[in-house]
């Protein structure tokens, strides 16, 4: 639990949100979160009223895993934290706010709802028709990307010779293993017969084409939770933990993880992300040990306030135009998967003191290649830039 808070603690914004809320009483969560935060970033601490067992409390109250004594998983708290103050925003802004009167649940999150907005963006899984070249769309929020395990070896080509296979396998494997893990998860192509899949649009439904179905983001977080899916099944009913060097940027751009329709909602071209927190797992499935890794310095925060004061439309209610830029479009940004991103250059020299390493109550400061590409990393944590 304490690795993922001290995470917490340094998210950009985060408290400066949750001060501005006016929490009620039925706000635990929420208010032992922001206690935590006024603890962190106070002078003394002494003030702040920050007990971690209030955290807690609050977290088993939302989640029955947390009962008991045994060491729980970093990610499911971090997923109760962010459920827990996500339901507490949303009754609270009800009861506050009259302007959010007729609207969904979906725009009053992403609009109004303080802390938790930071964390959320949308997928858009886009289904493309070879026949009739509709192009139809579904949305879905999320706080957190969970990012497969994979091999460096490009599974994509088949003719080794050919120069565009080259090329493709050159680009795969100057990825990061988080990178190719994100271009296998979001970015992979399922393909239907559309027989099996029909478009919708069509009547009556035409035959004899096919459907490709992928997933990517439309709308991109203010801050990008990176959750490294270590656990798999062992084929024999149980589960094993992965421990594979997972590699993994210090900067990147996650242009080629989106949709082409990112435009259409506003979205910047060029998406640059700077890892600001790690949280590492030493042990096997059922114990061990969570540490964290923790930059305290951040870029200007202008571009927060300015991202959380633009108006904030419900990708839903603009479906039709997302659908028409789809259908103008034969492929997402980087059509051959190249990775076209490149490091951001931090706004003046910042030494190696500003990574620390936190193992419960020891604390010390770390160079960058401690934190960077880390054997036992789990959870990462970038801000947008």
């Amino acid at each position: 639990m304490d690795a993922m808070l001290q995470n917490l603690a340094w998210c950009p914004k985060l408290q400066i949100e949750l001060a501005e809320a006016q929490l009620k009483k039925f706000c635990k969560m929420s208010k032992s979160l922001l206690r935590l935060l006024n603890y962190t970033h106070s002078e003394d601490g002494k003030n702040s009223g920050y007990k971690p067992s209030d955290i807690l409390s609050a977290a088993r109250q939302r989640n029955s895993i947390f009962n008991g004594y045994h060491q729980q998983d970093s990610f499911e708290m971090f997923n109760t934290l962010i459920d827990g103050i996500k339901n507490e925003m949303l009754q609270l802004t009800k009861e506050n706010d009259s302007d959010v009167y007729g609207k969904s649940d979906e725009e009053i999150i992403m609009g109004t709802c303080s802390g938790v907005r930071l964390f959320f963006g949308t997928f858009v899984t886009e289904f493309k028709f070879s026949s009739c070249k509709h192009v139809e769309c579904v949305f879905q929020r999320f706080s957190s990307i969970t990012v497969p395990i994979v091999q460096s070896e490009h599974k994509h080509t088949k003719d080794k010779n050919n120069k565009k296979s080259k090329k493709l396998r050159s680009s795969f494997e100057s990825l990061t293993g988080v990178e190719r893990g994100m271009k296998n998860g979001l970015m992979n192509t399922s393909s239907f017969k559309e027989e099996d899949f029909p478009c919708t649009q069509c009547e009556p439904p035409r035959t004899g084409g096919i459907c490709k179905r992928t997933m990517l983001i439309l709308e991109p977080p203010s801050i990008m939770v990176l959750h490294i899916d270590r656990f798999s099944e062992n084929g024999h009913g149980g589960v094993v933990k992965r421990n594979n060097l997972v590699t993994y940027p210090e900067s990147f751009d996650i242009v080629q993880f989106c949709s082409k329709a990112t435009e259409v909602i506003g979205a910047d071209r060029r998406l640059f992300y700077n890892l600001f927190g790690v949280v590492a797992h030493s042990g096997s499935l059922n114990s061990g040990h969570y540490v964290a890794y923790i930059k305290t310095t951040h870029r200007s925060s202008a571009f927060w306030y300015d991202t959380m004061n633009r108006l904030w439309t419900d990708p839903e209610k603009r479906k039709t135009e997302v659908v028409c830029k789809l259908e103008e479009e034969t492929s997402h940004y980087n059509s051959e998967y190249e990775n076209k991103g490149s490091p951001i250059k931090e706004e003046e020299n910042l030494d190696d003191t500003d990574w620390y390493f936190i193992s419960d109550d020891y604390v010390k400061p770390c160079k960058t290649t401690e934190a960077i590409d880390n054997q036992n990393a789990y959870v990462l944590m970038y801000e947008r830039v």
